[in-house]
């Protein structure tokens, strides 16, 4: 059989024009935009500090690919307002390319996270709608294999750059198996944790001889995108909690929550603050950041249920609490 490319696929979702075509026209900018970010980023030296600079140098790339399409206007994480683009577009694009730039400086699998609104005439206002008013979502992970994932609201689908240059498709329709007992969190916050994610990820430490009664593996790169195109290839799930002594933390809800729960929707997952669906929470402003979980359904369950379960004001204590390894 052979594999379509994403140009193939955007064409065939395009072609009962309107806002399908337009939704096209500017996921194809992206992919563009993306091949464009593989060369730049291959021919970046790890470690020479200039991260932020080349994010800056991605975001223009993006906005040169979009000149062109139905994209009214650009945001990033660090604009107080979108970027206007065509004044005929009737779409808003919400990127976060390269984490500005940290994870190239370490040598981590650099990525962006992209997502396509509806401006409904007003493009300040775009970004304020819920995670269900999305078009089409994707994440882009550059390195050795550039991948990405994409959904147009029809199921995510996977794709890898390809030595011809174009975007072949991997996986026509991704789905989160159950049963991967893989988690990701970064244990080292474990203190500022809120109870109901400690009551979790202590069962998930105690393994076979706690109350889950089977082995888990930890896994946890620093790198968002990277978890999430694992997490879609293998299951299993992904926890970032805000503190829950100051609510700080977490991830940004417009930029980076939503458009991943969509693709992780899309893919039969499951993506929650641990109280509430993501897809289903309005935005209170660009800062808004909540605790982002997502996942296989059945171990995203599990942690809502610590939710449902555990008081907020218990919990239990630390591992090796008692001793106190690092106590004099």
């Amino acid at each position: 059989m052979t594999q379509r490319t994403l140009d193939q696929v955007l064409e065939t979702h395009g072609a009962t024009g309107g806002t399908a075509a337009d939704v096209a026209g500017v996921v194809a900018g992206i992919g563009r935009a993306a091949k464009d970010l593989h060369a730049l980023i291959a021919g970046h030296e790890a470690g020479s500090g200039d991260g932020a600079a080349l994010t800056a140098t991605a975001e223009k790339l993006v906005m040169e690919a979009l000149a062109n399409s139905a994209a009214a206007g650009v945001a990033t994480p660090a604009d107080a307002a979108p970027r206007p683009l065509n004044p005929a577009g009737t779409l808003l694009v919400t990127i976060d390319v390269l984490g500005g730039g940290a994870e190239l400086d370490i040598n981590l699998s650099p990525g962006l996270v992209f997502a396509v609104w509806p401006t409904g005439g007003d493009l300040a206002a775009a970004a304020g709608q819920p995670g269900l008013a999305q078009l089409a979502a994707g994440l882009v992970m550059f390195g050795p294999r550039t991948v990405a994932a994409i959904t147009l609201c029809k199921g995510t689908a996977l794709f890898q750059l390809g030595a011809a240059g174009a975007f072949v498709e991997t996986d026509a329709a991704a789905h989160l198996p159950h049963g991967t007992r893989e988690y990701a969190i970064d244990a080292s916050a474990y203190r500022h944790w809120d109870s109901h994610v400690r009551a979790y990820i202590d069962e998930c430490v105690e393994g076979a001889d706690g109350p889950a009664g089977v082995d888990f593996t930890m896994r946890w790169s620093g790198s968002l995108v990277a978890e999430a195109y694992r997490i879609l290839r293998r299951g299993g799930v992904f926890l970032q909690p805000k503190n829950g002594r100051t609510g700080t933390g977490g991830a940004s809800l417009t930029f980076d929550a939503a458009p991943l729960a969509l693709l992780i929707e899309q893919a039969g997952g499951e993506a929650t603050t641990g109280y509430g669906r993501i897809l289903d929470i309005v935005p209170k402003g660009r800062d808004h950041r909540v605790t982002l979980i997502f996942g296989s359904a059945d171990h995203v369950g599990e942690v809502a249920r610590s939710y449902d379960e555990i008081s907020p004001a218990s919990h239990r204590a630390p591992l090796f609490g008692a001793r106190g390894l690092f106590r004099e």
